[in-house]
């Protein structure tokens, strides 16, 4: 094998395999001793739908021209949308009136949706409905035993006083004829004329007695029958009481008969897009769905509970009456109009 000896006396490598063994070192030096790598761009956080903490809001505060539209209608509610929509329509004219502007309006694309989800909450309700005719039943069969003691009553005044004045006048007949006797006696008892019309007067009396106390069993008993209907009464108040609880009790059994939720698209702390719904799951009538509505379209506003259980933002809008919407009359109450204020201060 040729070689050749450097001077330090050690065989030469050829080029390519001296190139090799110094690429190795060079790799392998740094592998150990090598700087580390300077640092990536930071790690961009992932985006979250979170929902709206307790208490706190995502959404935009008192609005104006916030959009409302009608979501999904279960066929269960047998309402139809146009009925929907007027009462969502009458529930936004409630704000909308006490804000002097126009802060909630018809937005069938954008506006946050109101959906009608049928549950057997609202199959519980529509019991207390049939209910109610029974209860109506009860009512009228009570009325009408109320008008007949009223009526009773009146009859028993009219004929005590009419009796009483009777006996008054059957008194001073008497007092006449005792004076009338005593006259009579103070001459001599004679007989005649006047003893026959003495004795004619004090028969006439005795009748009248008769007549008198016969009349007074009579109002006896029209008494005894009047404080028996006013038993009656009482008894039909109590049963009437005892079933209204028994079948409206409270509403949907203490669960919720809507709801309105917010959720939000956030980065961090920051807010990046907002969702809202509101949801109803039973309502007692007409009057009962408009206050649910104008309750939840408070909240889509920002507008919070208030303590006045006649305020249509108290925590629990209860059926008060069964009706129409034409007919149902529901206003806001002065808690609401200042709880109104309130959040459009913020």
């Amino acid at each position: 094998m040729l070689s050749t000896v450097n001077r330090l006396g050690g065989p030469l490598l050829f080029p390519a395999l001296l190139l090799a063994f110094l690429a190795a070192s060079c790799t392998a030096v740094g592998s150990e001793d090598a700087a580390p790598s300077p640092p990536g761009p930071a790690e961009t956080p992932a985006a979250a739908d979170r929902p709206a903490a307790e208490g706190a809001r995502m959404a935009p505060v008192c609005q104006a021209s916030t959009g409302w539209r009608l979501g999904e209608l279960d066929p269960g509610f047998g309402l139809e949308e146009g009925e929907a929509e007027d009462a969502l329509r009458e529930a936004a004219r409630l704000w909308n009136e006490a804000a002097g502007e126009t802060l909630l309006e018809h937005d069938p694309d954008g506006g946050v949706p109101v959906s009608f989800v049928w549950d057997g909450r609202h199959a519980r309700a529509q019991e207390r409905l049939a209910g109610r005719e029974e209860l109506d039943r009860e009512r009228e069969a009570l009325e009408d035993t109320r008008q007949e003691v009223a009526r009773l009553e009146n009859e028993l005044r009219v004929d005590r006083a009419a009796h009483n004045e009777r006996v008054e006048a059957l008194d001073r007949r008497r007092q006449v004829l005792e004076e009338r006797v005593e006259a009579w006696e103070a001459r001599g008892r004679p007989e005649g004329d006047e003893a026959r019309a003495i004795r004619q007067e004090r028969e006439e009396i005795n009748r009248e007695v008769a007549a008198v106390n016969r009349n007074a069993e009579a109002l006896e008993e029209l008494a005894r029958r009047h404080a028996r209907e006013v038993e009656r009464v009482n008894d039909q108040v109590e049963a009437w009481n005892r079933l209204r609880n028994r079948i409206l009790g409270d509403a949907a059994d203490g669960q919720y008969s809507s709801h309105y939720r917010e959720w939000g698209r956030t980065l961090g702390s920051t807010v990046l897009s907002v969702n809202r719904e509101v949801t109803v799951w039973q309502y007692d009538d007409m009057d009962h769905l408009l206050r649910l509505l104008a309750h939840e379209l408070g909240h889509v506003l920002g507008v919070g509970t208030v303590p006045e259980d006649e305020a249509v933002m108290y925590h629990r809008a209860r059926s008060t009456r069964p009706g129409t919407l034409a007919a149902a009359g529901v206003q806001l109450h002065p808690a609401d109009v200042e709880a109104l204020a309130e959040a459009c201060r913020q």
